[in-house]
C-alpha cells in the first residue's frame, strides 16, 4: 500500500528541481495548490486522449508512458516529470500512464504552472530542455528497436534500465519488471522476451531469480546491442 500523507519536505524533495528555479513567492504559489495522489499497480493516472489539468511529478514508485496497447515509450520514477508537452501545451495526451507498481505522484495545476512560466525564462528553458530530451530520445530509441534484432532489442531496453535506474543493493536492475512488461518496452512479444532472456542467462550474460535480473557482462550486453 502506498502511504497516504506526505510531508511538506517531502513534497519539496520532489519538486526540488522545478523549485530550484522559482523565486520564493513563486514557489510558495506552487505549493499552496500542489497535491498528491497515490495510485495501485496497474492503476490508470490519465489515459490517451485525457486533457490534463496537471503538471505530474513521480515521488515514489515506477511508472510506465504507453504510447499503444502493448507498447511502452518509457519508465519513469523519482521526481520524474510526466507527459509535460500535453500538460503545458494544453492539448490531449498522446499517451497512457499506469503505475507498474504502488505510487505516489504530485502534482500541480496547469494553470499555476504556466502563470510561473510567463516570468520565469530559466524555468521555461529547464523545461523546454526537459521536453525536447524526453522526446529526443523516446524517438531514438523507438528508431533503434524498429530496425534492431531480438536479442538487439532486449540488450538495448537492459543498458537504459541500467543507465536510468541502476541496481539494488543484490546487484539485480532496480526497475524489476515483468517479463510482459521487458517485452512491451523492448518493442517484442512476451514468449521472445522470455526465450531472449534464457538463452542470454545460459550464455553467463544474465542471471536471473524470478523477475529479477543481473547483468554479467555489460560488454557483450553492449556488444550485442550495436551490432542489432
Amino acid at each position: 500500500m502506498p502511504r497516504q500523507i506526505l510531508s511538506q519536505d517531502e513534497i519539496r524533495y520532489t519538486l526540488r528541481p522545478l523549485l530550484n528555479l522559482m523565486t520564493n513567492e513563486e514557489g510558495e504559489l506552487c505549493l499552496r495548490h500542489t497535491t498528491v495522489c497515490h495510485l495501485r499497480k496497474r492503476q490508470h493516472l490519465y489515459e490517451r486522449g485525457d486533457m490534463l489539468r496537471y503538471l505530474y511529478v513521480v515521488h515514489s514508485g515506477l511508472m510506465a508512458e504507453e504510447l499503444k496497447e502493448g507498447q511502452l515509450a518509457r519508465i519513469i520514477t523519482d521526481r520524474g516529470v510526466l507527459s509535460p508537452c500535453a500538460a503545458l501545451t494544453e492539448t490531449p495526451a498522446h499517451n497512457t500512464v499506469t503505475a507498474l507498481q504502488n505510487a505516489t505522484v504530485v502534482r500541480m495545476p496547469v494553470g499555476v504552472v504556466l502563470q510561473v512560466l510567463q516570468h520565469n525564462a530559466a524555468l521555461a528553458c529547464w523545461m523546454t530542455r526537459q521536453m525536447g530530451t524526453t522526446l529526443m530520445r523516446t524517438e531514438q530509441r523507438l528508431y533503434s528497436l524498429t530496425h534492431k534484432h531480438l536479442a538487439g532489442r532486449l540488450a538495448e531496453t537492459l543498458l537504459d534500465l541500467y543507465r536510468d535506474f541502476g541496481t539494488d543493493e543484490a546487484g539485480h536492475l532496480a526497475a524489476a519488471l515483468t517479463r510482459k512488461q521487458m517485452a512491451a518496452l523492448a518493442c517484442m512479444d512476451t514468449a521472445n522476451a522470455i526465450r531472449t532472456i534464457t538463452s542470454m542467462a545460459r550464455d553467463g550474460i544474465l542471471a536471473t531469480d524470478g523477475r529479477y535480473i543481473t547483468i554479467l557482462d555489460q560488454g557483450r550486453l553492449r556488444e550485442i546491442s550495436e551490432k542489432g
